[in-house]
């Protein structure tokens, strides 16, 4: 999830992030069928998104608090954002069913479905309105978001959890769409509901506390795959620093706030 933990708890499933699990393959996209305003899906992620893309391949992208504006262009069957201020390198999107997906199935991502712009911006001033008397720091927001490519290498699958409720391995290791460090972690619902996957508080990198990232929910019977980011400024550097990684992950029952499971994080 990004990361307003972009806010509170990404920028999520950033691009969890967003954040927001996704699974599946892309949909072929064209102009007409992607023009227009998308909100993201999951509001529960503590951050707001909006996506326009219009005419004259015009787009607008604000997330949490940094707006950013550019060009969009179809490529094939995905959807390919060029923002200024952010990178020279697009940052891709591809239909899935009817959402549009921001990132990429394998590593940060944000889901976006339909929405009204009005409504969407109505509600951002109204929110952004109670919290002006509210530090910002104090959130967690941050003042501009640096879109890059993501690069998340492949990695020979470790297992960190494996039972009746969850599997759960680390099969990349790498940088997401804000250059953050993290891993790539595929993850299973072996049960009958859905449920929510939460890093739970700080880990430790190399025995220092660092904030982490992350939190899906993930349909029954369904895989994921998702992005565990930690901030390259509170690490200190990117994927190199990336030692001795030691958490707790926590599955929690998305009807009744049960705790299904707790699961120790590790990697050398």
């Amino acid at each position: 999830m990004k990361r307003a933990a972009l806010v509170a708890t990404m920028l999520a499933c950033a691009f969890t992030l967003a954040l927001a699990g996704c699974s599946g393959g892309a949909t072929k996209a064209d102009e007409e069928t992607v023009k227009g305003f998308w909100a993201l899906e999951d509001q529960s992620l503590g951050f707001t998104a909006g996506l326009s893309l219009e005419e004259g391949n015009v787009a607008e992208l604000l997330i949490a608090d940094s707006f950013f504006e550019g060009n969009w262009a179809i490529e094939g069957s995905d959807v390919k954002l060029t923002l200024e201020d952010s990178s020279a390198t697009p940052v891709s999107a591809h239909l899935n069913g009817d959402k549009l997906v921001l990132g990429s199935d394998q590593g940060s991502h944000l889901v976006f479905v339909r929405g009204n712009e009005d409504e969407f911006y109505e509600a951002y001033d109204a929110q952004t309105d109670e919290l002006s008397s509210v530090d910002a720091a104090e959130l967690g927001l941050s003042d501009s978001v640096e879109i890059v490519e993501e690069k998340i290498d492949s990695i020979e699958p470790v297992s960190i959890a494996d039972d009746s409720t969850v599997k759960i391995e680390v099969t990349g290791k790498g940088t997401d769409f804000t250059a953050d460090p993290g891993y790539r972690l595929s993850i299973t619902n072996k049960t009958k509901e859905p449920f929510f996957l939460a890093a739970e508080g700080n880990f430790k990198v190399n025995g220092k506390e660092i904030e982490t990232g992350l939190g899906d929910s993930i349909d029954a019977g369904a895989t994921v795959e998702t992005f565990l980011y930690f901030s390259k400024d509170d690490l200190g550097g990117s994927v190199e620093a990336l030692k001795d990684v030691e958490g707790k992950m926590t599955i929690i029952d998305d009807a009744t706030d049960k705790e299904l499971g707790s699961y120790t994080f590790k990697m050398d």
